[in-house]
């Protein structure tokens, strides 16, 4: 019988607990929320796609979002990279909401007793899209604020329609209205309310307004006309309203914004649209199908 210490070093194991391999497993860790993206991967190869979708679901309030516009770190890190190329998890994400919602199973959703706190939350972007699904599932009353006519914020105004559908958004902002919060549209706080009122009608304030300014590249003419910055652009344009863009359009970046930018130019009317990029492709931080459809 061959013992342990005969067996060479590079064979030898030692057990592990789930510990370990919850933070030991790459692409889990890659996941800003720490989404069990190998679970769900495993249940769908299983055929077991509701139960998929409840672990993709549970610690993302924005799950449908992510199934078409996430960066996907989860592939990134993804070991099957070292072998051929990453596992498609996104798209399997993608799969088990469409999955569940195409056969109208219900949403589980569980909260705490009311507590008989009330929070505001501003914003209803996937940052404040998620506060209120938090708070709401802790018992609090949350009351969401926020500017534009519906929910999604930079998701909303920030990416075309062609690559996010707007019914895809509402899945997640219903979702969380499911958890008790009440939306708030077209209400601008310092315009159409104060913060001092919003202090005085609710226990605590989360500000989750995002950041939707744009970066400028402090360069000469930045200012002449016909410059327009990439978050101005998109806005107008996902927002339906009147937006130029002449027949050349150059666009300065290599980002996501840019390809948006680019792909919308071309559908406002534009004969042609550049990228101008900095580096060079490999450091461009959109994934190679982003590249290919742009």
């Amino acid at each position: 019988m061959t013992t342990r210490e005969a067996v060479p070093l590079r064979f030898q194991t030692a057990e592990v607990g789930v510990d370990w391999l919850q933070c030991n497993i790459e692409c889990q860790e890659g996941c800003p929320v720490n989404t069990n993206c190998r679970g769900y991967l495993m249940l769908a190869a299983e055929g077991r796609f509701e139960e998929g979708y409840i672990l993709a679901r549970d610690p993302n309030p924005v799950a449908a979002i992510c199934g078409y516009v996430c960066s996907a770190p989860c592939e990134k890190a993804c070991r099957r990279a070292d072998i051929d190329k990453p596992l498609a998890i996104r798209a399997m994400k993608r799969f088990l909401v469409d999955w569940h919602y195409a056969n109208n199973m219900p949403d589980d959703i569980q909260v705490a007793p009311a507590t008989g706190k009330s929070v505001a939350v501003i914003g209803a972007g996937p940052a404040g899209l998620s506060a209120a699904k938090e708070l709401a599932g802790w018992g609090h009353e949350v009351h969401v604020y926020d500017a534009l006519p519906s929910g999604g914020g930079t998701c909303l105004i920030g990416v075309p329609a062609f690559r996010l559908p707007r019914d895809v958004i509402e899945l997640d902002v219903n979702w969380v209205a499911k958890h008790g919060a009440e939306f708030h549209y077209n209400v601008e706080v310092g315009r159409d309310i104060t913060m001092d009122e919003l202090r005085a009608r609710h226990d605590a304030v989360v500000v989750a307004t995002g950041c939707m300014y744009p970066v400028a590249m402090n360069v000469p003419g930045e200012e002449l006309d016909g410059v327009i910055y990439g978050v101005d652009f998109l806005k107008r344009a996902n927002l339906g309203r009147e937006q130029w863009v002449g027949e050349h359009v150059v666009i300065v970046g290599g980002g996501y914004t840019a390809m948006d930018s680019s792909r919308t130019a071309l559908r406002l009317g534009a004969k042609t649209s550049v990228v101008v990029y900095r580096r060079g492709p490999e450091e461009m931080v959109v994934d190679e199908e982003e590249q290919h459809e742009t």
